[in-house]
């Protein structure tokens, strides 16, 4: 029913390597953030270090508005490419990025917006309003 593939095979399989990359992408971050937080926090403060891990979230959720749109291109993209169809591959890429510079725009857009009032509703320590609007607006450009 099932065979057992040599090391070999393993390691030089598409599979194995989607893998490792995903352990990778995942897993240097979280790493990385380990090594950094007590630095952060010792150097920012209790109150800064919640400002740069409020940014991070709202750079994680600005990451969100991407609704599948990257896996899809991805997919169609190798899709077309396999079948040398560079018409079709060209639309997918020019639709994708138009898509994601509108989307981006939009998140963006209604984010800054509703930032005061998101502040005004959820803050009040020894951080000015002023601070926090400005860390969470900049973060939004980035």
């Amino acid at each position: 029913m099932f065979r057992l593939i040599s090391l070999n095979r393993l390691i030089k399989s598409t599979v194995f390597r989607n893998t490792v990359f995903s352990l990778f992408e995942m897993g240097i971050p979280a790493i990385l953030m380990l090594i950094t937080t007590p630095y952060l926090l010792s150097n920012l403060g209790a109150s800064n270090y919640g400002l740069w891990s409020l940014s991070l979230a709202f750079l994680g959720l600005a990451g969100a508005a991407d609704i599948g749109l990257g896996a899809a291109t991805v997919k169609f993209v190798a899709e077309y490419k396999e079948k040398k169809d560079t018409k079709k591959l060209s639309e997918v890429i020019t639709i994708s990025l138009m898509l994601a510079v509108i989307l981006g725009i939009l998140f963006s857009l209604a984010i800054y917006f509703l930032l005061p009032s998101i502040v005004k509703a959820f803050f009040y320590n020894e951080i000015s309003h002023e601070q926090i609007l400005a860390v969470l607006q900049i973060s939004l450009l980035v």
